[in-house]
């Protein structure tokens, strides 16, 4: 069976949208009302409705019946029979969402807004292990910002694609400096390897991509696709 990734990216609105708003769980409606903004339950709503979309025309089973549920780490997977070989990941800053879909391995994906200079270089001892925060000390204004948002999207679309959060400090995965939409290879331990590559979808905002090998074909759909069709890979050889 072909290996194949699908990440969708989602404009988000300022103000949710009651179809969406169905469609979601009741504990999943619980935690969009305790948002204190509501631009920020928006796109929580937004999200998970467009990822529910997204899984039941990659499944067949119903968007607002899907059994989503969360492992003992707190990574939400789907429990249903015979989907044990998809997984998916979802990411939301600023007015953009992305939701990756794959079959065949493990996903994990980041979008971030881009912060000003000044707010993020205070950031680098927190995030950044000695070899990166050296190649960052050479950079400024734009040309910082944008290296330490790919650098730091990566990292954290491995630690999503692992599903450990914060047990894992992100100063300990280094992630090589390359051109821009290249994939590198970052090691998490002797055990896990991850293909991540990196590209802007929009200016001002940086996505990573970490998939558990370099065997998936993968395929980003543009802005405002919100409900287009996940297709599950032939198996024919």
């Amino acid at each position: 069976m072909e290996r194949h990734a699908t990440v969708t990216l989602v404009a988000l609105p300022p103000v949710p949208d009651a179809d969406d708003l169905a469609l979601l769980s009741p504990s999943e409606r619980e935690q969009a009302a305790r948002f204190a903004r509501l631009v920020d339950g928006a796109a929580f709503i937004t999200a998970r409705a467009t990822l529910r979309r997204l899984l039941a025309s990659a499944t067949g089973l119903g968007a607002a019946e899907l059994p989503l549920e969360r492992d003992t780490r707190g990574r939400p997977y789907l429990a249903a029979d015979g989907h044990d070989t998809m997984d998916f990941n979802l990411s939301h800053s600023g007015a953009l969402a992305a939701i990756g879909i794959a079959f065949g391995g493990r996903i994990g994906v980041d979008v971030e807004i881009h912060g000003t200079v000044r707010a993020i270089r205070d950031l680098v001892p927190q995030v950044m292990g000695p070899r990166e925060a050296e190649v960052l000390s050479r950079l400024t204004g734009d040309a910082f910002a944008r290296e330490f948002y790919e650098c730091w999207t990566r990292k954290e679309a491995v630690i999503k694609a692992l599903g450990i959060g914060l047990e894992f400090p992100l100063q300990s995965i280094d992630v090589p400096s390359v051109e821009h939409e290249r994939a590198v290879r970052v090691r998490t331990g002797p055990a896990h390897e991850w293909t991540v590559s990196t590209r802007e979808p929009m200016p001002g905002y940086s996505l990573s991509i970490a998939l558990d090998d370099d065997e998936h074909r993968v395929t980003v759909r543009p802005i405002d696709v919100v409900s287009a069709a996940v297709p599950r890979p032939s198996d024919d050889p």
